[in-house]
């Protein structure tokens, strides 16, 4: 692991719901772009970290409440979800045109 997730792993560690880490703090922990931030959170949920959040909390936070990790999931999904729909959606356009315009 990283210094920089070692860091963001521990500052997490001593957040709630109540007390989220939030992506200003976040920013200033990893001292760069909001991406990169992101980033961190990703590869720290890659590794199995429940690092969870929510539009009502404006934050990050390490759940151990399973209730909470199923709210988050059934959120996250849905997201995943709606990228590979549009996608599709986006693929099926694409060809269309293609096909539309002649060149395909």
């Amino acid at each position: 692991m990283q210094d920089i997730e070692a860091l963001v792993l521990e500052t997490l560690k001593e957040r709630t719901k109540e007390n989220p880490l939030t992506r200003t703090e976040l920013k200033q922990i990893v001292g760069t772009k909001d991406s990169h931030s992101r980033g961190v959170i990703q590869s720290l949920r890659s590794q199995g970290y429940r690092i969870v959040s929510s539009a009502g909390a404006k934050g990050y936070w390490i759940t151990h409440d399973e209730a909470e990790y199923k709210a988050f999931r059934r959120e996250y999904l849905k997201k995943a979800n709606t990228i590979v729909h549009n996608v599709v959606k986006m693929d099926r356009f694409t060809e269309g045109q293609e096909t539309i315009n002649g060149i395909g």
